[in-house]
């Protein structure tokens, strides 16, 4: 069996769709270790006018609708009185007894499900810079699960056990510390250039609009992370380090097996960088082609 827990903030004023959407950041660990969810179990703090107004049993039904649509129940849980609505939901499922933890070699490729940007955006709707309508693209992007990406990593490891080389998915620590826990004695180029942002996130970061784990992520990521003078004068310290809500999976994989995924475009993958050479311990180097002045 596999066991995760992760809590959430309202992340915006419809009931369902956050409900919605914490369920499938929960469930994320799960696809990450390339399992299967089978149960939530869910705590939800709510006031008494949520629960007199509807807003609570809306989060309640997105969180059971998400949990259905991935092939899950909601199995229980507790309610809690609390002024700020806020959710944790605690999801078990099967080990489905695929390990994608081998060294990583020259040539092999990253690739990336989702983009990033969501902690940036929610982020700038809690400082009023956005709205939830704004958002409506980032949010139908946050329902996604990671179920349809993490099949397709188990379809590989079933032809070519040794292909993938790790995978996890992209957290609350950003995507660079990501990458190091799956990652070791390699230097990587990632290609800025590559990642697709959500829409808003670009903005949001050229206005200072984002949040504080950000800063924190950043300062951790340098210990392993160069970024060349287009790059550093960009976006993409701040995005590459954003934390993410309902993030999509990282992997490594070697290039054939990339190709095939790369090839399926609604699987959702990009190619955001490479491995250059074997290294004394991970060596992270960012590039961006395109002149921008922050």
């Amino acid at each position: 069996m596999l066991i995760t827990t992760d809590l959430l903030y309202s992340v915006c004023d419809d009931g369902e769709m956050f409900g919605y959407i914490a369920a499938v950041h929960a469930m994320s660990d799960i696809y990450a270790a390339l399992g299967a969810p089978t149960f939530g179990c869910v705590t939800l703090c709510a006031g008494r006018a949520d629960v007199d107004s509807g807003h609570a049993q809306a989060i309640m039904r997105g969180l059971a609708a998400a949990l259905k649509d991935h092939d899950g129940l909601l199995a229980g849980g507790h309610t809690v009185d609390a002024g700020e609505p806020f959710v944790n939901v605690t999801v078990g499922g099967f080990d489905l007894g695929y390990s994608a933890s081998k060294p990583v070699r020259s040539g092999d490729v990253i690739l990336l499900s989702k983009p990033l940007g969501s902690g940036v955006a929610l982020a700038g709707r809690k400082l009023g810079v956005v709205t939830d309508d704004d958002l409506a693209p980032e949010y139908g992007r946050m329902r996604i699960g990671n179920d349809r990406a993490a099949a397709a990593l188990r379809r590989v490891i079933d032809d070519q056990p040794d292909a993938v080389r790790g995978v996890t998915d992209v957290s609350g620590f950003g995507l660079l510390d990501a990458l190091s826990m799956i990652a070791r004695s390699v230097m990587i180029e990632i290609q800025g250039d590559s990642i697709e942002a959500y829409p808003h996130a670009v903005d949001l970061i050229s206005e200072q609009a984002w949040s504080g784990l950000a800063d924190s992520n950043l300062l951790h990521t340098l210990e392993f992370t160069t970024y060349d003078s287009n790059a550093e004068r960009s976006h993409l310290p701040i995005l590459l380090n954003d934390p993410q809500t309902s993030g999509g999976l990282l992997a490594i994989l070697e290039p054939a097996a990339a190709a095939s995924l790369l090839a399926d475009k609604a699987l959702g993958f990009a190619a955001i960088g490479k491995a250059e050479s074997e290294a004394a311990s991970l060596s992270v180097h960012v590039r961006s082609d395109a002149r921008v002045n922050r």
